[in-house]
């Protein structure tokens, strides 16, 4: 398709917050958001080369934030550094994947910070990042609670720079065959 990369969701549920990141055969790192991807639809990778800004965390995360959970003390933050990632600015305008977390509301930037590290993305390597604000299909959990909120994070290895690209997953249970009943008769 005209040697643009383009990206089409074939999950079956809306994609939000989405973003590919990738390493070039010449070994730079570049980023495209996309947003949100909805079911069956495509979109063009616009890939920007990006550089890891380590920056202090925001003086607002420092001490005790407003739901009451601690983080970590000016003391054993002094010198350390963090990566907010290639997104950002996208990723405050969301409560579930902004830095300061909102009362009530699921979080994922801790998750989305860990999978947006690029250390061991190799060259020819595509990674995508995202969420959904639904569970996946088929999962189910025991007992069913009277009350719930579900929300998935999605990291996908597109490409890989080595070997056969990814395939799709049926993440189907093989079919077990039951064992032989033993009975008194079968015993003779």
């Amino acid at each position: 398709s005209d040697g643009k990369d383009i990206i089409r969701n074939y999950t079956g549920i809306d994609l939000r917050g989405v973003g590919v990141l990738r390493r070039t055969e010449k070994g730079q790192l570049e980023a495209a958001w996309i947003g949100d991807i909805y079911r069956s639809a495509s979109a063009v990778l616009k890939f920007h080369p990006i550089e890891p800004k380590p920056v202090k965390p925001p003086a607002e995360n420092i001490a005790n934030n407003p739901n009451g959970r601690l983080v970590p003390s000016p003391a054993n933050t002094q010198n350390q550094t963090t990566d907010l990632g290639p997104w950002h600015e996208q990723r405050q305008a969301e409560p579930q994947t902004q830095f300061q977390q909102v009362k009530g509301e699921f979080n994922f930037s801790g998750l989305i910070r860990l999978a947006e590290q690029t250390k061991n993305l190799q060259p020819g390597d595509y990674r995508l990042i995202g969420w959904a604000d639904t569970s996946i299909p088929g999962v189910e959990v025991e007992p069913a609670a009277p009350q719930s909120r579900s929300a998935t994070m999605i990291v996908a290895n597109l490409a890989y720079g080595f070997g056969n690209d990814p395939q799709p997953d049926v993440n189907a249970r093989p079919p077990v065959d039951k064992p032989p009943v033993m009975t008194d008769e079968s015993v003779e």
